[in-house]
């Protein structure tokens, strides 16, 4: 994966209550693996690089722990953690 991605960016912020927020900024390189992995590079040039998605990770009581976003080749993740530990994005 470390051909595949270049980490961009960590931007860490406080929390609105306490921990702090992450954002991961990633890029996609397709090509950096085309040579080893000629077909997976293919089916990602394809269709991962035109992808557009956006998820977000929440449990039964509808709390958001993390979101994840690809677009233009760039995955970003934003997430909370607290004392070490993932912590919900949103406080109710």
């Amino acid at each position: 994966m470390g051909r595949l991605f270049t980490l961009n960016s960590i931007a860490l912020s406080p929390g609105p209550v306490a921990g702090t927020r992450v954002t991961l900024s990633a890029t996609l390189h397709p090509e950096r693996i085309a040579r080893d992995f000629p077909d997976f590079a293919r089916f990602l040039q394809n269709y991962v690089a035109r992808t557009r998605f956006a998820v977000v990770l929440e449990d039964r009581d509808g709390i958001h722990w993390w979101t994840a976003r690809l677009e233009q080749n760039r995955l970003t993740l934003d997430l909370m953690v607290y004392r070490g530990t993932l912590a919900p994005l949103e406080v109710g």
